[in-house]
């Protein structure tokens, strides 16, 4: 499953973007409601911002040891 969603990626589909925004797929509303999916988006984007510049900080800091 996980690959048909990096494929639909790769592609760079209508679906395979709706993936990477987290946003519902299937042609469900998402104006009044999806409030759900549009907080998971919004909360898995910060977590990934964080564990990158954290992953970044650790590989700088071996760069200069």
């Amino acid at each position: 499953m996980k690959s048909d969603i990096t494929r639909l990626v790769n592609m760079g589909c209508y679906r395979g973007l709706r993936h990477t925004q987290g946003l519902p797929v299937r042609g469900q509303r998402t104006s009044t409601n999806g409030k759900t999916a549009k907080k998971m988006a919004k909360a898995r984007a910060s977590f990934l911002g964080d564990l990158c510049s954290r992953m970044q900080k650790e590989l700088d800091k071996g760069r200069k040891n």
